[in-house]
């Protein structure tokens, strides 16, 4: 999916992609999605609320197989 996202960021001329992460029961799942896709901490509040920053010229695309 970020391999598309970020494809069609670039064609738009967008530069960053802020995600936000809210630590609730059902998003604990994807805790660790942006750091893994290299997005960068911008902050985080006490109660683990986090806003983050994707470069998408620094993304590198991952390998993906489909059938």
């Amino acid at each position: 999916m970020m391999n598309e996202v970020c494809k069609e960021t670039k064609k738009r001329g967008i530069k960053n992609i802020i995600g936000y992460y809210y630590p609730t029961s059902k998003n604990s799942m994807v805790k660790e999605f942006y750091p893994e896709m290299g997005f960068g901490l911008l902050t985080e509040d006490k109660k683990g609320n986090s806003i983050w920053k994707l470069v998408v010229n620094q993304y590198l695309p991952r390998i993906t197989y489909f059938k």
